[in-house]
């Protein structure tokens, strides 16, 4: 059985374990925000691995396809060294593919019905959308002709 003063010693140890002392630091899980990035090269949803093997938010860019009557686009873009597409979304109802084979990456993006394909693709990067280059781009209208529009980088 304890003394009277060792179960007061025990409570006012107990008191001050839990003030100031910083025992236990939180451990920084691969994949998240700030942390290592996984034995993979891979982060949680939303971000992305950075050339220093830390896991950060991705820098979001865009393509603007400009001419109203595209509803399918293929385009190629060229990194620059810095600079990585790490991942393509498709919005508004469009769909799409996209390879990466750096330094370049492949894009093919369809409407979501007869619908302007506009600001449909978003990139994911480590590093400026400026960095990027648009080396080749061939888009089609409605009935599959060829147009000749702009597409471009922001």
């Amino acid at each position: 059985m304890m003394s009277r003063s060792s179960l007061v010693l025990v409570v006012v140890l107990t008191a001050f374990a839990g003030t100031g002392c910083n025992c236990n630091p939180p451990v920084c899980t691969p994949g998240a925000l700030a942390c290592a990035c996984t034995s993979g090269g891979t982060c949680n949803e939303g971000l992305v691995c950075g050339s220093d093997s830390k896991c950060s938010a991705a820098v979001v860019g865009g393509v603007v396809i400009a001419d109203a009557a595209a509803r399918g686009c293929e385009f190629v873009l060229n990194e620059a060294p810095g600079t990585e597409v790490v991942a393509v979304t498709f919005k508004n109802g469009a769909t799409g593919t996209w390879v990466r084979e750096a330094p370049r990456v492949a894009v093919t993006v369809l409407s979501g019905g007869d619908k302007a394909l506009g600001d449909a693709v978003e990139l994911g990067l480590t590093g400026s959308a400026s960095s990027l280059t648009l080396t080749k781009a061939s888009c089609v209208g409605l009935t599959g002709q060829r147009l000749s529009t702009t597409v471009s980088i922001h």
